[in-house]
């Protein structure tokens, strides 16, 4: 926010080419891992059984879709890790 005749003002969105070339790239590369983590852990949660994921496949699927937290949580708390020697 800033001041315009001392009262405050919003200074509303900027647009896509009012960005930095470097804050581009970061938009992008982040929205890149966003997509790659939900890819995988829908991949994951949908070729597994039911006794290989920790709750309910339907609640994970839809809890894939929260920005980053869902399918990090998945892929660290859903699955049922094989014990081998």
């Amino acid at each position: 926010m800033a001041t315009q005749n001392g009262e405050w003002v919003s200074q509303g969105k900027k647009r896509w080419q009012a960005l930095s070339e470097n804050t581009k790239l970061g938009i992008v590369g982040l929205a890149a891992v966003e997509i790659t983590l939900l890819v995988v852990a829908q991949a994951e949660l949908l070729t597994s059984d039911r006794e290989r994921v920790r709750g309910k496949k339907w609640l994970w699927f839809f809890a894939n879709f929260v920005n980053f937290f869902g399918p990090i949580s998945f892929l660290v708390f859903g699955r049922r890790r094989s014990r081998q020697a």
